[in-house]
């Protein structure tokens, strides 16, 4: 039996991946997997920056490009600054359903707008990367991939990715995808069970005899 089009799953990395080297596409497969049809996901690729203010200069102008190609009730799947694409991208109104937020290098007390109906955030204290980022003046990137968001909003679920002995914290800020066999499984799971709720018909409201 055919099935309604899912919302389509866009994929942003983060600033320091090149177009040949975008291992978070690699969760592509997995959303596949879990029953996601090719031109169901998009990976967005806005190139390497080499340069720590090049997100100040780009960013906004990289999320109208992706916004164009959002519809209502699609789901982002972002890493570090792509998660601050996808914040840009949301407060311009776009009707995105749901996000996934890896490491987000975003602040603490940026909340996605009410639009969005739910975030899921993975963050790993032992991410200094971030926490560095949160010390950028007059700028949305911030320490939310370290520590998670600094509000409470029942919207937002989270997952606090353990700590991993020696190593770097340039290694934690992008452990899950290094530890990609574990997390995309994951990720891709949730995203699911996300998409089946919209699956789930309302029941049918019973009007009794006047």
């Amino acid at each position: 039996m055919a099935r309604h089009r899912w919302p389509t799953v866009h994929i942003i990395h983060g600033i320091k991946t090149s177009k040949t080297n975008n291992r978070l596409a690699m969760i592509k497969k997995n959303l596949l997997d879990v029953g996601f049809r090719t031109e169901e996901v998009i990976i967005h690729s806005y190139g390497y920056m080499p340069f720590i203010l090049s997100p100040r200069l780009e960013n906004k102008k990289i999320a109208e490009k992706i916004a164009e190609k959002i519809g209502d009730g699609d789901i982002i799947i972002a890493h570090s600054n792509g998660c601050a694409i996808a914040w840009e991208i949301a407060e311009m109104g776009a009707k995105i359903y749901g996000a996934v937020l890896i490491n987000p290098a975003l602040d603490a007390d940026k909340v996605f707008p009410h639009q969005v109906k739910w975030v899921h955030v993975f963050y790993n204290r032992d991410d200094w990367v971030v926490g560095l980022a949160k010390y950028m003046p007059f700028h949305i990137w911030g320490d939310q991939g370290r520590i998670g968001p600094k509000f409470s909003d029942p919207r937002y679920s989270l997952t606090e990715i353990p700590d991993h002995k020696n190593e770097l914290g340039v290694w934690e800020h992008s452990a899950v995808i290094n530890e990609k066999d574990i997390w995309f499984p994951e990720i891709s799971n949730l995203v699911r069970e996300k998409v089946k709720i919209l699956e789930t018909p309302l029941p049918s409201v019973i009007k009794s005899p006047d």
